[in-house]
């Protein structure tokens, strides 16, 4: 019933969404019903062709938490359904949002696998611990994003 409860609860946001030329995107969160990218792949199957409208928002932390890795392999199945990315570091297997470098995310990957899937869409940095020091996280995570989208980007545009 968890599924026809989903999709039905899906329906009028979807159609609401259809009418607004909104793209709606569905998060996997660890510890829910759907936890995983395989999950919302099943969600998109059983919505049928209602389901060309529903997009990933993909959390590139849950990952570690869940094991699919690598992320770059997760970001390059997903490609045409990737609506939103959220950017954190997380340590495997716990989900705890942490700053970059504080976890186990290879970010050069992520970026690197955005870059080679041309993802045009929206990213947000999810630094939720860090609320309290807002200002001086914002500063640290842009320095940390840039030095990542760097080591991400292929020779050639590096040379560039």
């Amino acid at each position: 019933p968890e599924w026809a409860n989903l999709c039905a609860g899906l329906d009028p946001l979807l159609a609401h969404a259809r009418g607004a030329d909104v793209r709606i995107a569905f998060e996997p969160e660890p510890g829910m019903f759907i936890e995983r990218p395989a999950g919302y792949a099943e969600l998109v199957r059983r919505l049928g062709a209602r389901g060309a409208d529903l997009g990933l928002c993909l959390d590139v932390g849950h990952c570690l938490c869940t094991g699919d890795l690598p992320v770059s392999k997760v970001i390059a199945q997903f490609r045409d359904q990737l609506v939103h990315v959220h950017l954190d570091d997380i340590r495997a297997g716990r989900h705890e949002h942490l700053m970059f470098g504080e976890g186990d995310l290879d970010l050069s990957d992520v970026f690197g696998a955005l870059l080679q899937t041309s993802y045009t869409g929206l990213a947000a940095v999810e630094l939720s611990r860090d609320s309290h020091r807002g200002a001086e996280a914002a500063r640290i995570a842009i320095e940390r994003l840039r030095s990542a989208v760097s080591a991400g980007k292929p020779r050639s545009e590096k040379a560039s």
